[in-house]
C-alpha cells in the first residue's frame, strides 16, 4: 500500500468556498447515460451500500477494459447524488496524462480558480475540506501515481467521498476496492427463451440488437446461437455491444461463425464512445500499453495457455525463451491487479488463473510478433505431455479420481498442445499425448478422442517405438469404448508387438489386459483367460500397476461366472474389491460392484443387485466415469424392474440412453440379454403413453438429478453373498461416509464432498449407527479409528 502524501491544510479564508455558480457547475458535470444499464442491479445495489457506510470513503471499482465500470459509476452516482449536499462531480481523467496534472483536472472540473500562491492541490484542500461531495474520478489506472495524492483528498476532507474506475487498483490505505467482472453468460447446453430470459449478457444483446434492427426479437430458433455468442465474448459488455451493432450487415448465424477472429470483427463502436473504447483491440491495448516490458513479456507468452493455469505449470514454460526479467509470482499477481489476468476456481487450495478470451487473442498476436512464438508453444506442449504422461502413470498405479480430475481441468491445455504439436510436425510429442487415452474414455470424451488419434497416427504408420505404442494402446481403448472391438483389437495387438519388442514389461501387461478385456466382449472366453492370467502375473512382477491388477482380477471373475463358477466369481470379484478399495483405484471397484450385481440378479437377489448398483452408480459418478455410469443405470433398471418398479426402470433406461447416445457408446454385448427382458417387462406392464413419458423424463433430466435420485434410493439390508470389509457389514458408501465423519466432517461437509443430499447422510449415519451398534459421532469414530479407516 502507498502512503497518502502529506498535506498541509491551507486556512479555508484564503481561497472562496465554491460559489452557487460553481457548485451548479459541479452538478452539470455528470454526464447523461445515452443506453440504459442492464444486468448490474445487485451491484449498484452493492456499491451504494457501501458509499453510504461511514468507513468506505474511497471506493475503486476494478476491471478490464469494456466491463462497464465507467457506465457502472454513472448508475451509482446518479442514485447517490441526492444524499450529498454539494453535489455529485464527474471528472474524465482519459485526456490527463501526466499525474501530476490530476489535482489540475479535479479543480478544473470543479469550476475552482487558481489562487496566487497556492498550488491546485491547496486550492482544492480548501475548497473541499467541508463540502459534502461525491467525487468521481474515471480512468484513473493511466495516472496511477496521483493514488496518494487522491488518498490525501480523502483524507483532509471528512465529507468527500470518492468513487473511482481503474484497471488496477489503487493502492492506498484508505481504499476499498471492487471487482467488475463480465456479465453472466447462459450455462452450456440447449437454450431457449425459457432458459436466457433474465440472463443479463443476453439481455444486452437484445436491447442492443434492437437499437440496431429494430426488428430484432429472441425466439427459441435464435436462442442457441445468441447464448453461444455471449459465451464466447466472455459476457464482456463492450464486446457484447460491438458485436450487437454487427447484425447490420451479419445475420445472427454469420455473426458466430465470424467471432473466432474477434479482434477484427468487433470494431465499428458508436462515434461518441472515447477513442480508446471504439474497438476491441484498442480497448486492450490501452492496458497493454500501461504494463512496463517485462510484464508485457509475461502477459503474451501467458496466452500460451488454454483455460486457464497454475503457478506451477507457469514457472515451468515461462522461463524457456529467455528470462521474462520479472519474478513469475510477482508478475501474475500484477497482471491479475490490472485486470489482464483473472484468477478462477481453486483446485485443491491451488489457485488458477487465465485469461478472457478476447484478451488472450490480443495477447497471441503480441506473441506472434515477439518472435518467440515457436519456443514458448514447444515449451507448454512438452510440459502438457509429461502432465499426460504422468497422469496415465498415476491412473495405472490406483491414483484415478486425482488425477482425472486435474485432467479434466487441464483439457483446455491438452487439446491446444495437441493442436500445436500435430500442425508442426512434431511426431513424438504428439504420439506421446496417447497418454490421454485413459482420461478420454473415462470421461465419455469417445469421439474427440478417436478423431484426435486418427490424426496423430496419420504422423506415423511404420515406427516402432515406445511413443507409437503409446498411441497406438490409447488409440484402441478408445474404439473400445466405442463398440469396435476389432479395430480395438488391431490396435492393441499392434501396441503389444511394439512393446514386446522394446522389453516395455509394464506396457506388456496393460496391454494383455485390454486384449483380455476385447476377447471377453468377443465371446472368447479361452483366449479372454489366458491373457489376463498371464497379465495378471506381470502386473504383480512389474509393480506399480494395482489398477490391471484388480482389473484382471474382475475380468477372471466375469469369466468364471459365465461358466457359472459362482464360488470362484466371488472369490475374484472379492480380491479385485480389497485391491481397488486400497490401492487399486476407485474406477475398478465401480465395474466389480456392477458386476456383484448382475451376479446378484442372477441368484434372484434383486434387493442386494440394487444395493450394489446404486453403489456403482455412485461410484461412477464420483469419479466422472460416465462410461460405466451408463451400464450402472442399465444394471439398476434391470434390478427395478424385477422389483416391479417399472416406471422407475423406465427413467433409468432413458437416462441411460441419453447418456450412451452423448457419448457415442453402443450397448457392449455382455448387457443386451438382461435390457432385452427388462424392455419386454415394462412394455408388458406399462400402457404405450406411461411408459414413453417415463422413458422421455429420464431422458430430459439433468444427469446430476438422475444420480441423486439414485442416491435417495432406501438402503437396503445387506445380503450375506459377499463379506463387507468394513465394519459391521457396511456398504461401500457407508464406509466412506464412516471415513469422513471419523476425519472430523459435519453431515453438510460430507454431503457436499461426495455429492449426496444431506438427507441422504443423515439416512446413511441412521444405518451407519445401528450396524455399528453406537449411538454417537465419538463412538462410530472410534470403531472407524479401530479398524485402520481413518
Amino acid at each position: 500500500m502507498v502512503d497518502p502524501l502529506p498535506i498541509d491544510r491551507v486556512p479555508i479564508r484564503s481561497t472562496p468556498p465554491i460559489s452557487p455558480r460553481d457548485r451548479h457547475h459541479a452538478g452539470a458535470s455528470l454526464p447523461n447515460s445515452p443506453t440504459t444499464l442492464v444486468g448490474r442491479a445487485g451491484e449498484v445495489r452493492e456499491v451504494v451500500a457501501l458509499l453510504r457506510r461511514a468507513d468506505v470513503r474511497l471506493l475503486t471499482l476494478t476491471g478490464p477494459g469494456g466491463v462497464g465500470k465507467t457506465r457502472l459509476a454513472l448508475a451509482i452516482a446518479k442514485r447517490l447524488a441526492s444524499e450529498f449536499r454539494d453535489g455529485v462531480v464527474f471528472v474524465d481523467l482519459a485526456p490527463v496524462h501526466d499525474p501530476n496534472l490530476v489535482m489540475v483536472a479535479i479543480a478544473q472540473t470543479l469550476g475552482l480558480r487558481e489562487m496566487p500562491g497556492h498550488s491546485p492541490r491547496e486550492t482544492l484542500v480548501a475548497a473541499l475540506v467541508d463540502r459534502h461531495v461525491l467525487l468521481v474520478l474515471d480512468n484513473v489506472e493511466h495516472v496511477i501515481a496521483a493514488a496518494p495524492a487522491i488518498a490525501a483528498l480523502v483524507a483532509v476532507g471528512p465529507k468527500l467521498t470518492v468513487l473511482a474506475t481503474s484497471r488496477s487498483p489503487l493502492n492506498v490505505r484508505a481504499e476499498r476496492a471492487y471487482p467488475v467482472g463480465p456479465l453472466p453468460v447462459p450455462d452450456p447446453g440447449p437454450a431457449s427463451i425459457a432458459t436466457v430470459t433474465g440472463n443479463p449478457a443476453v439481455g444486452l444483446f437484445v436491447e442492443r440488437a434492437q437499437a440496431a434492427v429494430p426488428s430484432f426479437t429472441l425466439t427459441d430458433i435464435n436462442a442457441v446461437t445468441l447464448a453461444e455468442i455471449c459465451r464466447r465474448l466472455d459476457g464482456l459488455p463492450l464486446a457484447i455491444e460491438l458485436a450487437a451493432a454487427r447484425l447490420t450487415v451479419l445475420p445472427l448465424p454469420g455473426l458466430l461463425t465470424r467471432i473466432s477472429n474477434r479482434l477484427a470483427l468487433l470494431t465499428a463502436g458508436a462515434q461518441d464512445h472515447p477513442e480508446r473504447l471504439r474497438t476491441i483491440r484498442t480497448t486492450i491495448a490501452w492496458s497493454h500499453d500501461l504494463l512496463a516490458a517485462e510484464e508485457q513479456t509475461l502477459f503474451r507468452r501467458l496466452a500460451v495457455f488454454a483455460g486457464g493455469f497454475t503457478l506451477a505449470s507457469a514457472e515451468v514454460v515461462m522461463p524457456v525463451a529467455s528470462d521474462p526479467g520479472i519474478d513469475i509470482l510477482e508478475g501474475i499477481a500484477s497482471l491479475v491487479e490490472k485486470s489482464l489476468l483473472v484468477r478462477r476456481q481453486d483446485h485443491d487450495g491451488e489457485p488458477r488463473f487465465g485469461m478472457l478470451e478476447t484478451i488472450r487473442e490480443y495477447a497471441l498476436e503480441r506473441l506472434a510478433e515477439s518472435g518467440e512464438e515457436t519456443t514458448v508453444h514447444r515449451a507448454h506442449a512438452l510440459a502438457y505431455r509429461d502432465i499426460a504422461e504422468r497422469a496415465e502413470a498415476g491412473f495405472f498405479a490406483g491414483a484415478d479420481l486425482p488425477w482425472l480430475d486435474i485432467q479434466e481441468m487441464e483439457h483446455d491445455n491438452f487439446r491446444a498442445a495437441l493442436a500445436w504439436s500435430l500442425d508442426h510436425a512434431e511426431v513424438e510429442t504428439a504420439q506421446r499425448f496417447g497418454a490421454l487415452g485413459p482420461f478420454w474414455f473415462i470421461r465419455g470424451h469417445l469421439t474427440e478422442g478417436r478423431a484426435w488419434f486418427e490424426r496423430i497416427l496419420a504422423l506415423d504408420t511404420r515406427s516402432v517405438t515406445a511413443a507409437r505404442a503409446a498411441a497406438l494402446f490409447g488409440a484402441g481403448q478408445i474404439a473400445r469404448g466405442q463398440g469396435d472391438v476389432a479395430a480395438a483389437t488391431a490396435l492393441h495387438e499392434e501396441a503389444l508387438a511394439i512393446r514386446r519388442s522394446t522389453g516395455d514389461e509394464a506396457g506388456i501387461a496393460t496391454s494383455l489386459f485390454m486384449l483380455g478385456d476385447l476377447a471377453i466382449e468377443a465371446a472368447d472366453d479361452d483366449r479372454a483367460t489366458a491373457l489376463h492370467t498371464e497379465a495378471l502375473a506381470r502386473c504383480r512382477g512389474v509393480g506399480g500397476l494395482d489398477f490391471c491388477v484388480a482389473a484382471a482380477l474382475w475380468q477372471l471373475g466375469t469369466i468364471a461366472a459365465r461358466r457359472d463358477a459362482q464360488d470362484e466369481a466371488m472369490a475374484a470379484y472379492t480380491e479385485a474389491l480389497g485391491v481397488s478399495r486400497g490401492t487399486g483405484g476407485r474406477w475398478v471397484a465401480s465395474f466389480v460392484l456392477e458386476s456383484l450385481g448382475r451376479a446378484a440378479l442372477a441368484r434372484g437377489d434383486p434387493a442386494r443387485a440394487i444395493e450394489l448398483f446404486r453403489e456403482s452408480v455412485l461410484s461412477c459418478w464420483e469419479i466422472g466415469d460416465r462410461w460405466a455410469l451408463a451400464y450402472a443405470l442399465v444394471g439398476l433398471a434391470e434390478a427395478v424392474v424385477v422389483e416391479r418398479g417399472f416406471e422407475r426402470a423406465a427413467r433409468l433406461f432413458g437416462a441411460a440412453e441419453a447418456l450412451r447416445e452423448a457419448g457415442n457408446m453402443p450397448l457392449m454385448r455382455f448387457t443386451r440379454s438382461g435390457y432385452e427382458q427388462a424392455l419386454h417387462a415394462i412394455r408388458t406392464n406399462l400402457d404405450e403413453a406411461r411408459r414413453t413419458a417415463a422413458w422421455d423424463a429420464g431422458r430430459h433430466l439433468p444427469l446430476a438429478r438422475v444420480v441423486q435420485d439414485v442416491a435417495d434410493l432406501a438402503p437396503i439390508a445387506m445380503s450375506p453373498a459377499l463379506a463387507s470389509p468394513y465394519p459391521g457389514g457396511l456398504t461401500e458408501r457407508e464406509g466412506e461416509v464412516l471415513r469422513l465423519l471419523a476425519t472430523g466432517l459435519s453431515n453438510a461437509a460430507i454431503a457436499e464432498r461426495l455429492f449426496l443430499s444431506r438427507r441422504t447422510i443423515d439416512a446413511h449415519l441412521t444405518h451407519i449407527y445401528a450396524k455399528l451398534d453406537v449411538k454417537s459421532r465419538a463412538a462410530a469414530t472410534r470403531v472407524a479409528l479401530d479398524h485402520g479407516l481413518a
